[in-house]
């Protein structure tokens, strides 16, 4: 007990030094709100060098894919979806927080909104083509690398 007792202290007094926030629950809007339909695990947030954030089943990431199947979504997606259900013109996090309590994906591309009350919203969202995601100077790269 003492030395755990040492060790908590020290936990403690690092960080407060460093200024850490002891729980990153709230981190974002999402965070532990969004539950997998395929394994019922929580989704966590995804972010990889040059590309947009996702929100992906914890199981997949942590196991793959073998493992459970879910899909990922794309943050601009549950940002866009949350503003459509709460018939806003656009996202307010405190609003969010105080109408839906969770965010369930029985499907891919199925998000089952649950408000605080009880009731529930499903809607059914599409991936953006690749094509709409190249800005006018990648695709002048693409042609002229294609003529090298």
């Amino acid at each position: 007990q003492e030395t755990f007792d040492k060790a908590q202290a020290i936990l403690e007094s690092r960080s407060r030094r460093c200024n850490v926030k002891s729980s990153t629950l709230n981190r974002y809007p999402f965070s532990g709100i969004i539950g997998c339909g395929n394994c019922g695990k929580k989704y966590k947030r995804k972010l990889r060098k040059g590309r947009k954030p996702a929100w992906q089943c914890s199981t997949y990431l942590r196991e793959g894919k073998a493992t459970c199947q879910a899909k990922q979504v794309p943050e601009a997606i549950l940002y866009d979806i949350s503003t459509e259900v709460l018939e806003l013109d656009e996202f307010d996090e405190d609003y969010f927080k105080e109408k839906i309590i969770k965010i369930l994906i029985p499907d891919s591309n199925t998000l089952t909104f649950v408000f605080r009350d009880g009731s529930s919203v499903e809607k059914v969202w599409h991936d953006k083509s690749r094509r709409e995601s190249w800005t006018d100077e990648m695709k002048k790269a693409a042609r002229e690398k294609a003529k090298e």
